[in-house]
Protein backbone atom coordinates (compact mmCIF):
# COMPACT_ATOMS: atom_id res chain seq x y z
CA UNK A 1 0.00 0.00 0.00
CA UNK A 2 1.23 3.47 -0.78
CA UNK A 3 2.79 5.61 1.92
CA UNK A 4 2.42 8.71 -0.24
CA UNK A 5 4.24 9.48 -3.46
CA UNK A 6 6.34 7.07 -5.41
CA UNK A 7 8.17 7.72 -8.69
CA UNK A 8 4.95 7.62 -10.67
CA UNK A 9 2.89 9.75 -8.28
CA UNK A 10 1.24 13.02 -9.26
CA UNK A 11 0.05 16.00 -7.30
CA UNK A 12 -3.72 16.26 -7.11
CA UNK A 13 -5.75 19.39 -6.45
CA UNK A 14 -8.46 20.18 -3.97
CA UNK A 15 -11.15 18.76 -6.21
CA UNK A 16 -9.44 15.37 -5.94
CA UNK A 17 -9.32 15.66 -2.16
CA UNK A 18 -13.02 16.49 -2.06
CA UNK A 19 -13.72 13.45 -4.22
CA UNK A 20 -11.61 11.30 -1.90
CA UNK A 21 -13.56 12.57 1.12
CA UNK A 22 -16.76 11.53 -0.61
CA UNK A 23 -15.36 8.07 -1.27
CA UNK A 24 -14.31 7.70 2.37
CA UNK A 25 -17.75 8.72 3.59
CA UNK A 26 -19.49 6.38 1.17
CA UNK A 27 -17.41 3.42 2.29
CA UNK A 28 -17.37 4.09 6.03
CA UNK A 29 -21.05 5.04 6.47
CA UNK A 30 -22.30 1.44 6.05
CA UNK A 31 -19.64 0.37 8.53
CA UNK A 32 -21.22 2.41 11.34
CA UNK A 33 -24.68 1.09 10.46
CA UNK A 34 -23.81 -2.58 11.00
CA UNK A 35 -24.68 -3.84 14.47
CA UNK A 36 -21.69 -6.05 15.27
CA UNK A 37 -18.32 -4.45 14.75
CA UNK A 38 -15.13 -4.71 16.74
CA UNK A 39 -11.65 -3.51 17.46
CA UNK A 40 -8.47 -4.58 15.67
CA UNK A 41 -4.93 -3.24 15.24
CA UNK A 42 -4.43 0.40 14.26
CA UNK A 43 -2.48 -0.70 11.15
CA UNK A 44 -3.10 -3.95 9.27
CA UNK A 45 -0.57 -3.77 6.47
CA UNK A 46 2.37 -5.58 4.89
CA UNK A 47 5.06 -3.08 3.90
CA UNK A 48 6.17 -3.36 0.28
CA UNK A 49 8.25 -1.10 -1.99
CA UNK A 50 6.42 2.20 -1.38
CA UNK A 51 8.23 5.29 -0.17
CA UNK A 52 7.71 9.04 -0.56
CA UNK A 53 9.82 11.05 -2.96
CA UNK A 54 12.24 13.46 -1.23
CA UNK A 55 10.48 16.56 0.08
CA UNK A 56 6.99 15.09 -0.42
CA UNK A 57 4.45 14.83 2.41
CA UNK A 58 1.37 12.62 2.24
CA UNK A 59 -1.52 11.22 4.24
CA UNK A 60 -2.71 7.64 4.45
CA UNK A 61 -5.92 6.62 6.25
CA UNK A 62 -6.09 3.22 7.97
CA UNK A 63 -9.47 1.87 9.02
CA UNK A 64 -10.54 -1.53 10.24
CA UNK A 65 -13.60 -3.12 11.64
CA UNK A 66 -14.07 -6.59 13.13
CA UNK A 67 -17.38 -8.25 12.41
CA UNK A 68 -17.04 -10.67 15.33
CA UNK A 69 -14.43 -10.30 18.07
CA UNK A 70 -13.45 -10.98 21.64
CA UNK A 71 -15.89 -9.46 24.14
CA UNK A 72 -13.89 -9.77 27.38
CA UNK A 73 -10.80 -7.69 28.29
CA UNK A 74 -7.53 -9.64 28.36
CA UNK A 75 -6.16 -7.35 31.11
CA UNK A 76 -7.73 -4.80 33.49
CA UNK A 77 -8.67 -1.60 31.66
CA UNK A 78 -8.50 -2.97 28.12
CA UNK A 79 -11.12 -1.89 25.61
CA UNK A 80 -12.38 -5.30 24.50
CA UNK A 81 -12.39 -5.77 20.71
CA UNK A 82 -16.10 -6.31 20.12
CA UNK A 83 -18.02 -3.27 18.78
CA UNK A 84 -14.97 -1.02 18.25
CA UNK A 85 -14.03 0.75 15.00
CA UNK A 86 -10.46 2.04 14.39
CA UNK A 87 -9.36 5.03 12.35
CA UNK A 88 -5.67 5.95 12.09
CA UNK A 89 -4.37 8.88 10.03
CA UNK A 90 -0.74 8.35 9.04
CA UNK A 91 1.34 11.36 8.00
CA UNK A 92 4.58 10.70 6.14
CA UNK A 93 7.46 12.75 4.73
CA UNK A 94 10.21 11.74 2.30
CA UNK A 95 13.56 12.92 3.65
CA UNK A 96 15.77 11.33 0.98
CA UNK A 97 15.23 8.86 -1.84
CA UNK A 98 15.57 5.98 0.63
CA UNK A 99 14.55 7.48 3.97
CA UNK A 100 11.06 8.42 5.20
CA UNK A 101 9.54 9.60 8.48
CA UNK A 102 5.98 8.95 9.65
CA UNK A 103 3.51 9.84 12.40
CA UNK A 104 0.36 7.90 13.40
CA UNK A 105 -2.58 9.23 15.41
CA UNK A 106 -4.77 6.20 16.17
CA UNK A 107 -8.37 6.53 17.36
CA UNK A 108 -11.03 4.01 18.40
CA UNK A 109 -14.79 4.35 18.50
CA UNK A 110 -16.75 2.05 20.80
CA UNK A 111 -19.98 1.83 18.85
CA UNK A 112 -21.83 -0.06 21.57
CA UNK A 113 -21.24 2.71 24.09
CA UNK A 114 -21.05 5.57 21.56
CA UNK A 115 -17.64 6.54 22.96
CA UNK A 116 -14.48 7.66 21.16
CA UNK A 117 -10.91 7.29 22.36
CA UNK A 118 -7.44 8.44 21.41
CA UNK A 119 -5.03 5.51 21.43
CA UNK A 120 -1.86 7.55 21.85
CA UNK A 121 0.75 8.41 19.22
CA UNK A 122 3.26 6.47 17.15
CA UNK A 123 6.41 7.57 15.32
CA UNK A 124 8.24 5.68 12.60
CA UNK A 125 11.38 5.90 10.47
CA UNK A 126 11.78 3.79 7.32
CA UNK A 127 14.83 3.07 5.18
CA UNK A 128 14.11 1.29 1.90
CA UNK A 129 16.19 0.35 -1.11
CA UNK A 130 14.22 -0.46 -4.27
CA UNK A 131 16.11 -2.07 -7.15
CA UNK A 132 15.33 -2.06 -10.83
CA UNK A 133 12.37 -4.05 -12.15
CA UNK A 134 12.69 -7.62 -10.93
CA UNK A 135 15.62 -6.86 -8.61
CA UNK A 136 13.47 -6.77 -5.50
CA UNK A 137 13.56 -4.44 -2.52
CA UNK A 138 14.75 -4.50 1.07
CA UNK A 139 14.79 -2.20 4.06
CA UNK A 140 13.71 -1.75 7.66
CA UNK A 141 11.08 0.27 9.52
CA UNK A 142 11.41 1.34 13.17
CA UNK A 143 8.42 2.38 15.28
CA UNK A 144 8.07 3.86 18.76
CA UNK A 145 4.60 4.21 20.28
CA UNK A 146 3.13 5.78 23.39
CA UNK A 147 -0.10 3.79 23.72
CA UNK A 148 -3.31 4.21 25.65
CA UNK A 149 -4.00 1.62 28.36
CA UNK A 150 -7.20 0.85 26.42
CA UNK A 151 -5.23 -0.90 23.68
CA UNK A 152 -1.91 -1.86 25.31
CA UNK A 153 -1.03 -3.13 28.76
CA UNK A 154 2.33 -1.34 28.46
CA UNK A 155 2.63 2.37 27.78
CA UNK A 156 5.82 2.40 25.65
CA UNK A 157 6.33 -0.10 22.84
CA UNK A 158 8.68 -0.47 19.89
CA UNK A 159 8.67 -2.41 16.63
CA UNK A 160 11.43 -3.41 14.25
CA UNK A 161 10.04 -4.40 10.84
CA UNK A 162 12.48 -5.73 8.23
CA UNK A 163 11.09 -5.44 4.69
CA UNK A 164 11.92 -7.85 1.87
CA UNK A 165 10.22 -8.48 -1.45
CA UNK A 166 10.40 -9.21 -5.14
CA UNK A 167 8.19 -8.72 -8.20
CA UNK A 168 8.31 -11.03 -11.21
CA UNK A 169 5.93 -10.46 -14.08
CA UNK A 170 2.38 -10.12 -12.78
CA UNK A 171 3.28 -11.57 -9.37
CA UNK A 172 4.80 -9.89 -6.32
CA UNK A 173 5.77 -11.16 -2.88
CA UNK A 174 6.70 -9.33 0.33
CA UNK A 175 7.59 -10.48 3.84
CA UNK A 176 7.92 -8.47 7.08
CA UNK A 177 9.51 -10.58 9.88
CA UNK A 178 8.39 -8.17 12.62
CA UNK A 179 9.81 -7.98 16.14
CA UNK A 180 7.61 -6.28 18.75
CA UNK A 181 9.07 -5.09 22.04
CA UNK A 182 7.51 -3.69 25.22
CA UNK A 183 9.85 -1.01 26.52
CA UNK A 184 8.01 -0.11 29.72
CA UNK A 185 6.68 -3.56 30.59
CA UNK A 186 8.10 -6.15 32.96
CA UNK A 187 9.24 -8.36 30.08
CA UNK A 188 11.35 -6.67 27.43
CA UNK A 189 11.92 -9.77 25.32
CA UNK A 190 10.92 -9.37 21.65
CA UNK A 191 7.88 -11.10 20.19
CA UNK A 192 7.97 -12.52 16.67
CA UNK A 193 5.06 -11.37 14.48
CA UNK A 194 5.74 -12.17 10.81
CA UNK A 195 3.53 -10.87 8.01
CA UNK A 196 3.54 -11.90 4.34
CA UNK A 197 1.76 -10.80 1.17
CA UNK A 198 1.46 -12.30 -2.29
CA UNK A 199 -0.57 -10.69 -5.06
CA UNK A 200 -1.12 -10.68 -8.79
CA UNK A 201 -1.81 -7.90 -11.27
CA UNK A 202 -5.15 -8.31 -13.00
CA UNK A 203 -4.80 -5.00 -14.81
CA UNK A 204 -2.58 -1.94 -14.54
CA UNK A 205 -4.60 -0.49 -11.64
CA UNK A 206 -6.05 -3.62 -10.04
CA UNK A 207 -4.47 -6.43 -8.00
CA UNK A 208 -5.79 -9.32 -5.95
CA UNK A 209 -3.86 -11.15 -3.29
CA UNK A 210 -3.54 -12.68 0.14
CA UNK A 211 -2.02 -11.23 3.31
CA UNK A 212 -1.22 -13.33 6.39
CA UNK A 213 -0.40 -12.05 9.87
CA UNK A 214 0.91 -14.25 12.68
CA UNK A 215 2.01 -13.91 16.29
CA UNK A 216 4.30 -16.76 17.30
CA UNK A 217 5.26 -15.76 20.84
CA UNK A 218 8.60 -14.65 22.26
CA UNK A 219 11.49 -14.85 19.82
CA UNK A 220 13.53 -17.02 22.21
CA UNK A 221 10.56 -19.14 23.33
CA UNK A 222 7.94 -19.52 20.61
CA UNK A 223 4.61 -21.03 21.58
CA UNK A 224 2.98 -24.14 20.18
CA UNK A 225 0.58 -24.07 17.25
CA UNK A 226 -2.48 -24.04 19.50
CA UNK A 227 -1.41 -20.81 21.20
CA UNK A 228 -0.26 -18.97 18.10
CA UNK A 229 -2.29 -16.25 16.40
CA UNK A 230 -2.95 -16.44 12.64
CA UNK A 231 -5.14 -14.19 10.52
CA UNK A 232 -5.49 -14.39 6.72
CA UNK A 233 -6.89 -11.63 4.51
CA UNK A 234 -8.18 -11.76 0.97
CA UNK A 235 -7.25 -8.33 -0.40
CA UNK A 236 -7.47 -6.15 -3.45
CA UNK A 237 -5.29 -3.15 -4.27
CA UNK A 238 -6.64 -0.69 -6.79
CA UNK A 239 -6.63 2.94 -7.88
CA UNK A 240 -9.71 5.16 -8.00
CA UNK A 241 -10.12 8.94 -8.29
CA UNK A 242 -6.33 9.24 -8.27
CA UNK A 243 -5.89 7.49 -4.92
CA UNK A 244 -4.62 4.09 -3.79
CA UNK A 245 -6.92 1.64 -2.02
CA UNK A 246 -6.23 -1.55 -0.10
CA UNK A 247 -9.45 -3.35 0.79
CA UNK A 248 -9.59 -6.70 2.52
CA UNK A 249 -11.55 -9.13 4.64
CA UNK A 250 -9.72 -11.36 7.11
CA UNK A 251 -10.37 -14.44 9.19
CA UNK A 252 -8.60 -15.33 12.44
CA UNK A 253 -7.81 -19.01 12.92
CA UNK A 254 -6.72 -19.39 16.55
CA UNK A 255 -8.39 -18.73 19.92
CA UNK A 256 -9.38 -15.06 20.31
CA UNK A 257 -8.62 -14.53 16.61
CA UNK A 258 -11.76 -16.43 15.66
CA UNK A 259 -13.23 -13.31 14.10
CA UNK A 260 -13.92 -11.66 10.78
CA UNK A 261 -12.22 -8.33 10.12
CA UNK A 262 -12.76 -5.78 7.36
CA UNK A 263 -9.99 -3.30 6.61
CA UNK A 264 -9.60 -0.35 4.27
CA UNK A 265 -6.50 1.76 3.62
CA UNK A 266 -6.64 4.90 1.46
CA UNK A 267 -3.25 6.23 0.36
CA UNK A 268 -1.64 8.58 -2.09
CA UNK A 269 -3.27 11.65 -0.52
CA UNK A 270 -0.78 14.52 -1.02
CA UNK A 271 -0.26 17.24 1.56
CA UNK A 272 0.69 20.52 -0.07
CA UNK A 273 1.74 21.18 -3.61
Amino acid sequence: MQHGYNKESKVYGRSRLARCAGIIAAILFPTFCIGTIAHAADEIQVYTDDINDPGKAALELHTNYVIEGRRDPSYPGELAPHHVFNLTPEFSYGVTRRFELGLYLPFSHDVGNSSGYSNGIKFRAKWLNVGEAGDGFYGVNFELSNSSSLVSEDRWNAEIRPIFGVAQGAWSFAVNPILGLSISGASQRPEFKPAVKIDRNISEDFKVGVEHYASLGLLDNMVGAHDQSHTTYLVTDFKAAGYDFNLGIGRGWRNADEQWTVKLIIGGIPLGE
